[in-house]
């Protein structure tokens, strides 16, 4: 549920509140004055955190096949992944 910000205009206390979207319109009331209704929404900033770490491998075969192997689909030779065509070795099916 997002985290709402609020100042009350009958005695100037700033609050937060955690509400539903669906209730954002409705009044709220000053935990310090006890008015209801006389509190207005205030807009404040939010905090973003930015990872700069490399991606972690999405899947196992990533994982296995190390670091500069493309993915699925993506290989140069036949348009496999490198990790099941160096342990393909099936019979009956062509690269």
């Amino acid at each position: 549920m997002p985290l709402y910000e609020y100042k009350c205009e009958a005695c100037g206390e700033a609050f937060e509140r955690v509400r539903r979207t669906s209730e954002r319109a409705a009044p709220v009331v000053c935990p310090v004055c006890g008015e209801r209704g006389s509190a207005e929404r205030v807009w404040s900033t939010v905090a973003v955190r930015v990872s700069t770490r490399p991606a972690a491998p999405r899947n196992g075969a990533e994982q296995l096949a190390g670091p500069g192997v493309r993915g699925l689909g993506t290989a140069r030779d036949h348009g496999r992944s490198s990790i099941l065509n160096a342990g393909c070795g099936g019979i009956g099916h062509r690269h």
